[in-house]
């Protein structure tokens, strides 16, 4: 298990719904809500970018019909019904494919997610987003959606169409997934000699900053733009990046969104510890938390009692934490790392076995962190039958996989240091290291964690 866990992965995955989860469908949305905006009435900030004007050169009919389609697909969503808002937008991405930039993000996320896997609904919805070269206003990318639609055809049996959806993938992450999962060895064979990480990975970048420059105003493209540099190492260009936005905040510019606005700061904090400036990463952060800052809502002070709690501050951390609650989503999984970081070294066996058991209760939102926990307090055991749980559910196991590789990392720090010796001593047991070879395989990768 990777050291700087509480710094990159964790934190960007948790954040990531605020601004990248169309790029991996996997990533479930906490803070959207897929039926917040009807399409008739809603009105698009300039952080979301500016909606084309879809079919209305094909006539009002058209116009009428994809709205009335993207109305079907927003009812099912609200009455959770992710079959019926799948076939919706498949028809509407296969009809009128160049109203797709103009639907909501969330509402095709919600689809992908909640259709019935393996089911018609949901490969229509893929193979349309697919065949439509779907890219979203916020990321630039549909890679996700590629490797979702690759590994529905695989499990179909059709390696023809596989192919030709895994051939459209370019993001870094889906890249590795295919060559660590042993389902798309009929397709790669799990061989990375046809495939060059690091220079997909700048590909990506660079074609990230092409639609950066050419939509300044999608602040969550510029987010997606940032994390993707933090990938390849490129921390100085990302914290250019980062404070470039920041300046545009204080600017006074009431469009930029403030969820965005506090995804970049992460960016521009973690950009900040991969040059070596994590004294300045906490002070900013710091004075964030003392003045009050209400942008990014508690997630401010949570990420500082992280990083209080990763450099060893254990009892500061505790303290940070006093004021926050446990919310009942992924914000209440990171409080939960943090307390369990703390209290396993503190000694406070109560409010580690509370954080162990609000982890457990609550591992469907993000498995990884109860394992984490668990290595906090070095439970191997348990651990290690929880890795091999995760690696043998098919839900679960892409995420799994990408949790044991051996990325690019920054150093350890020391409150991390235990996590990391006992991340490793797991990683080493022959039961666990016989459920990865039984369905991936673990490498190092010249990259950090996508």
């Amino acid at each position: 298990m990777r050291s700087h866990t509480l710094l990159l992965p964790l934190l960007l995955a948790l954040v990531a719904p605020l601004a990248s989860a169309d790029v991996d469908p996997r990533k479930r949305s906490v803070e959207k809500n897929p039926t917040s905006a009807p399409a008739e009435s809603r009105s698009r900030s300039r952080s979301e970018g500016t909606a084309p004007a879809g079919p209305t050169a094909a006539g009002n009919a058209d116009l009428h019909a994809a709205i009335a389609l993207e109305q079907r697909a927003l009812q099912a969503a609200r009455d959770g019904d992710g079959d019926a808002a799948a076939l919706a937008l498949a028809e509407l991405a296969t009809r009128f494919p160049g109203v797709l930039p103009a639907v909501h993000p969330p509402l095709l996320r919600f689809a992908v997610e909640e259709a019935s896997r393996g089911g018609n609904a949901r490969v229509a919805l893929l193979q349309a987003l697919v065949d439509a070269d779907y890219a979203s206003r916020e990321t630039g990318d549909g890679s996700g959606y590629a490797y979702e639609l690759a590994l529905e055809r695989l499990q179909q049996g059709d390696l023809e169409a596989a192919a030709r959806a895994h051939a459209r993938i370019q993001a870094p992450e889906q890249l590795v997934l295919t060559l660590i999962d042993r389902r798309f060895d009929p397709l790669t064979g799990g061989d990375e000699a046809g495939i060059d990480i690091e220079a997909a990975s700048r590909r990506h970048v660079d074609r990230l900053r092409t639609r950066a420059f050419l939509d300044q105003n999608v602040l969550a493209l510029q987010v997606v733009f940032g994390q993707a540099q933090l990938v390849v190492g490129d921390f100085a260009e990302a914290l250019a990046l980062a404070e470039q936005v920041e300046a545009s905040f204080a600017e006074a510019q009431p469009w930029l969104d403030p969820d965005q606005r506090f995804s970049m700061r992460l960016v521009r904090m973690q950009a900040q510890f991969g040059l070596g400036r994590e004294q300045e990463a906490v002070a900013d952060l710091a004075a964030a938390v003392q003045a009050g800052d209400a942008v990014g809502g508690e997630f401010p002070r949570l990420l500082l009692a992280a990083l209080q709690c990763s450099r060893g501050d254990y009892a500061e951390a505790l303290k940070t934490l006093e004021p926050v609650p446990a919310p009942e989503n992924l914000l209440g999984l990171l409080r939960a790392s943090i307390v369990g970081c703390a209290a396993s070294r503190t000694g406070d066996t109560a409010a580690f076995a509370a954080a162990l058991a609000w982890a457990r209760e609550h591992r469907a939102l993000m498995p990884r962190v109860y394992t984490e926990v668990l290595l906090y307090d070095s439970r191997l055991d348990e651990a290690a039958a929880d890795l091999i749980a995760r690696l043998r559910d098919p839900e679960t196991r892409a995420d799994a996989l990408i949790d044991v590789q051996d990325f690019r990392e920054l150093p350890t720090a020391p409150g991390e240091r235990i996590l990391k010796a006992n991340g490793e001593a797991l990683l080493a047991r022959a039961d666990v290291q016989a459920a990865i070879a039984e369905v991936g395989r673990r490498r190092a990768w010249p990259i950090y964690k996508p």
